[in-house]
């Protein structure tokens, strides 16, 4: 008996792949997934800046939400139905994706822009421990023909012994480890030793570049910086510790001022320097108003760091630091200052641009001096550099540097408007952000920036800025920064202070001021 066996041919086997449902449900739910990560990190960011209201966090997070779950139930919820066009099915998963995307974007935006607002803060805030940098230059006749420190080797080097001496020897000490021993001799006044250059006396004078800006002010040395220059610079870093003064308790509710001086520096940092630019600011942010009030630079006030109450010109308080500026100007108004800020004019003329002007009215139809832009009488739409023009100019004016304070504060309204109205900030955020950074340095702390800014999207108000100029006459007067020499100064008009003094008082009663107080 035989037996037939029968073979079978066995078929390969295929492992089946994920079928289009399974791979759109993987693709939506790692969608979903990135868009909850995003939407919690945006939470988070906007949460740690402290400069939004809790309802306004409140809101953003249910928005947020609800874009999930109507991404979520576009995506994964909508079932095909029989007899239902394929296209109308995938337009709803479309949508879906739409918002998923959108949201996701908006969350990677709103991070962004709250990251940068937080680095600007930081940026312009500054911290305990101020650093100032003082350059020291070595001047020579403009005819000498030495065209760098290595060629006055063996050279008369002239010093002013009354003015930044220790930052003079120090240069002296760099300058001869570089050219070995020279000789030096010292000068009571800085006037002393431009004429003992002028005669060749001596080959080189070294001195601070702030003391430049009083030297041309004077009558007969007006071609200084013209008539010399510069062949060698040290750069010399001071750590200043910031003094303790008299803060509001919390400054969305307390009265408080800040000293705002114009500096003509490049960097946000703070520098010695004159200050063209004299405005206190006085901030009332429960009556949403501003007080400010302008001194002229030429102003001759006692200054404080004279212990026997000299006066000088109130521009040259910037050369002993901010400090002195703040203390001056509070003994002449009988008030507190709070915080100060620098202001760099370069900056500025950005911020002024990136909020896409400014309209200024004018007393007076006139050519700047610097930028050489047409004023009218009237209303003007300025850009940055016409407004930095405009705020700086003095020699169009009988009246001087009354005007520039006046147009000053003119400018700061404007532009406090502008910012405070609108959508202004939100269409030019990033050029405002970027020029805040080259243009403030502020002892404000990045605490009390951010409740600022919290405090101004809770109410969204537009603010009541009021200003106030006091007066004086010119005349000739020795000052404790050139004690030898006369120069020009603004002797105070007493009554005019004493009313700066008297809107002050009640502003910083709390009472909100009309125009009758200005009468």
């Amino acid at each position: 008996m035989s037996t037939t066996t029968k073979s079978s041919a066995r078929k390969p086997s295929h492992k089946k792949g994920m079928s289009n449902r399974q791979k759109w449900k993987v693709t939506a739910y790692f969608l979903l997934a990135l868009q909850i990560i995003l939407s919690i990190v945006a939470v988070v960011v906007l949460g740690k800046s402290k400069m939004f209201p809790v309802l306004y966090l409140v809101f953003f997070f249910i928005i947020l939400w609800l874009l999930l779950f109507m991404a979520y139930a576009l995506m994964l919820l909508v079932k095909k139905r029989k007899g239902q066009k394929k296209s109308k099915f995938y337009l709803k998963r479309g949508l879906g994706v739409l918002i998923s995307s959108l949201t996701m974007i908006a969350c990677i935006m709103a991070s962004s822009m709250v990251n940068k607002l937080n680095s600007t803060i930081e940026g312009v805030a500054i911290s305990s421990e101020v650093v100032i940098t003082d350059t020291v230059s070595v001047y020579v006749p403009i005819t000498s023909p030495a065209e760098e420190i290595t060629d006055l080797e063996g050279a008369v080097f002239g010093l002013t012994a009354g003015f930044d001496y220790e930052n003079s020897q120090e240069t002296m000490e760099d300058i001869q480890e570089k050219i070995g021993e020279v000789q030096v001799q010292e000068f009571e006044s800085v006037f002393d030793t431009v004429d003992a250059l002028r005669a060749g006396t001596i080959d080189a004078m070294v001195m601070n570049i702030t003391y430049e800006e009083i030297i041309v002010d004077m009558e007969g040395y007006e071609t200084f910086v013209q008539d010399t220059k510069v062949v060698y610079q040290h750069m010399i870093e001071t750590v200043v510790e910031q003094a303790e003064v008299e803060a509001p308790k919390d400054v969305t509710k307390d009265v408080f001022a800040i000293y705002c001086s114009g500096s003509d520096t490049r960097t946000s940092k703070l520098s010695k320097s004159r200050s063209d630019v004299n405005i206190i600011a006085f901030v009332n942010p429960v009556e949403k108003q501003v007080l400010l009030v302008n001194t002229p630079r030429d102003y001759y006030i006692p200054i404080s760091v004279s212990s026997s109450g000299a006066c000088d010109k109130l521009t040259h308080c910037g050369l002993y630091g901010f400090e002195c500026s703040m203390d001056s100007l509070g003994a002449l108004y009988d008030t507190k200052i709070n915080y100060y800020m620098q202001i760099n004019f370069n900056g500025f003329m950005t911020l002024v641009d990136a909020i896409g002007g400014v309209t200024v009215e004018s007393d007076k139809t006139f050519v700047t001096t610097h930028y050489n832009r047409q004023i009218y009488e009237g209303l003007n739409e300025l850009d940055g550099e016409a407004a930095l023009g405009f705020a700086r100019e003095r020699y169009a004016f009988a009246d001087g540097d009354n005007t520039r304070g006046i147009n000053s504060m003119r400018l700061i309204k404007a532009i406090i408007e502008k910012m405070s109205s609108g959508t202004t900030i939100l269409t030019n955020y990033g050029e405002i952000m970027d020029s805040m950074e080259g243009m403030f340095a502020t002892s404000l702390s990045s605490d009390e920036m951010a409740a600022l800014v919290r405090m101004q999207l809770s109410d969204m108000s537009s603010w009541d800025v009021r200003s106030y100029a006091v007066t004086g006459t010119g005349d000739s007067r020795t000052t404790y920064s050139v004690p030898n020499t006369h120069a020009y100064v603004m002797i105070p008009d007493q009554d005019s202070v004493d009313k700066a003094i008297e809107l002050i008082n009640k502003f910083e009663s709390g009472e909100r001021l009309t125009d009758a107080d200005f009468e």
